[in-house]
């Protein structure tokens, strides 16, 4: 009797889901959504370059003096943390000797797709270089796009003392329109 009870309310249910048009519709719309924004974020390759991106977590307004282009917000990036989140995390790790940059993006819509770069770069005291780019991951609907990489300046097998930047690209498509973040953090090694 119980077998039969629970197959009458499955068929129910499936005559009952086919017979709302809506249901259907909707969910095929987000597939198609997700699929054109899918081609477009991966299509998208940052250029990266350096720059003092805002530190992780205070990106909610512009907060640099006009004229000033450190810590700057553009428009992109204040619509960028309607529909997604981006971190970046920059670590010494003494026991393998290396500094560690890891970014993560994180979408805030069922139909956002999102991807993150990360990079690190030694501060000098007149210039900034890369010293390496992780590989570009990407995600859909509420999933993290991750991207690790690490130093490779090693003297006498020694991280060389000195600031290390870790900036990651982010970006999500929504709306069939891409938008951009950069976070970063730096760690100094002694």
């Amino acid at each position: 009797m119980k077998q039969k009870l629970l197959k009458i309310v499955s068929i129910a249910s499936v005559v009952t889901a086919l017979s709302i048009p809506g249901s259907v519709y909707a969910n095929s719309k987000e597939d198609k959504a997700i699929e054109e924004n899918l081609k477009i974020i991966t299509s998208y390759s940052p250029e990266i370059t350096y720059e003092k991106a805002p530190k992780t977590g205070t990106i909610n307004a512009p907060s640099a003096p006009s004229g000033s282009n450190e810590n700057e917000v553009s428009p992109s990036s204040l619509a960028f943390i309607n529909v997604a989140s981006g971190t970046t995390d920059t670590d010494y790790i003494s026991s393998i000797k290396h500094v560690m940059t890891s970014g993560s993006t994180k979408g805030k819509k069922i139909s956002v797709t999102t991807s993150a770069t990360a990079s690190i770069w030694f501060e000098g005291n007149f210039s900034a270089g890369l010293l390496n780019t992780g590989p570009k991951n990407t995600a859909i609907a509420y999933g993290t796009a991750s991207s690790t990489t690490g130093s490779t300046t090693l003297v006498d097998n020694t991280v060389v003392s000195g600031s290390y930047r870790g900036i990651t690209y982010h970006s999500c498509v929504y709306d069939f329109t891409l938008y951009e973040l950069k976070t970063s953090e730096s760690v100094t090694v002694y």
